[in-house]
């Protein structure tokens, strides 16, 4: 049987993913690594279904390109 996923619960899964700060508990899943895996899974959903309008970094200031910190984003979906 097949299913299917949604494509906005699984921006809401990635979005909640990428909030994770060092403070979680299991630290491999606020690696930059792990975050920077969570944000080409949901970029590449978005735009190969027309529905990518962009992301908005969380935190009070722009960090440096490549560190951790440009990883914590929450994506937005453009509507049908």
């Amino acid at each position: 049987m097949r299913q299917t996923v949604s494509v906005e619960r699984l921006v809401e899964f990635g979005n909640a993913l990428l909030k994770i700060d060092d403070t979680c508990p299991v630290r491999s899943m606020a690696s930059k690594e792990y975050k920077e895996g969570v944000c080409d899974m949901i970029e590449k959903v978005l735009k190969e279904s027309g529905r990518y309008d962009g992301y908005m970094l969380l935190g009070s200031t722009t960090p440096e390109w490549g560190t951790k910190e440009c990883f914590m984003r929450k994506y937005f979906i453009k509507h049908k």
